[in-house]
């Protein structure tokens, strides 16, 4: 170790501000304890500190793993354009045994109406219907997504208990199902074949899903 840290001061490399949770390492003992390091640093030198004066290092949350996500922001994020929404039926609302509810009820309901193009009327209905349903029962999936890595945070931040550890494991479980739900999003839009086996990689299809409304920008990096 006061080899490796010789080699720091040599090369004149600095540590990047971090941001979120002190610790980057979980070990959950069987004795329902837990022992908490900071085992991830990012380092630079000054020429890179001066160039990136607003970079910093983020710790975020993990659902899973032992280890959090490291997320280096370079550049302070810019304000994205918005755009007219456009309405999808969603195929994460087919695990939603409620949702084929939803779509007959305003099937039938739109059967009634007095109306030149019932199919038309029909699946009007079934949008607006659908599109209260989803804001009442799932809301802005990445908002809540966000709230929950926000409160993950909060909880890796407190000290060690029984109740934080409980809390913890319910808030992971809970993360774990949106994520799923995300996934399930994103991959719908970016239109394409995806294997069985793997894991989640929702970033990827958010990408491909938005590239036509992005620039290259390179603002940070796992």
């Amino acid at each position: 170790m006061a080899r490796f840290n010789n080699s720091i001061n040599y090369c004149g490399l600095k540590e990047v501000g971090f941001v979120g949770p002190k610790f980057t390492w979980l070990y959950q003992r069987q004795d329902n304890t837990q022992i908490r390091e900071r085992l991830d640093r990012a380092l630079a030198s000054t020429d890179r500190h001066s160039l990136f004066p607003t970079a910093k290092l983020h710790h975020k949350s993990s659902s899973a793993s032992d280890h959090n996500p490291l997320l280096l922001h370079l550049f302070s994020k810019k304000k994205h354009q918005k755009y007219k929404k456009i309405f999808r039926f969603e195929s994460m609302w087919l695990k939603d045994e409620r949702c084929e509810k939803v779509v007959t009820e305003a099937w039938e309901e739109g059967m009634c109406m007095a109306s030149n193009f019932p199919i038309l009327a029909c699946m009007e209905s079934c949008r607006n219907k659908l599109e209260v349903w989803n804001a009442n029962e799932y809301g802005h999936v990445g908002k809540k997504i966000a709230c929950l890595q926000k409160r993950l945070e909060g909880l890796e931040m407190q000290a060690s208990s029984p109740g934080v550890i409980r809390d913890l494991r319910e808030t992971r479980v809970e993360l774990n199902c949106w994520l799923d739900k995300e996934h399930a999003m994103w991959k719908q839009r970016a239109r394409l074949n995806w294997f069985q086996e793997g894991d989640r990689n929702t970033r990827f299809f958010h990408a491909r899903a938005s590239a036509r409304f992005q620039k290259n920008l390179i603002e940070g990096g796992f």
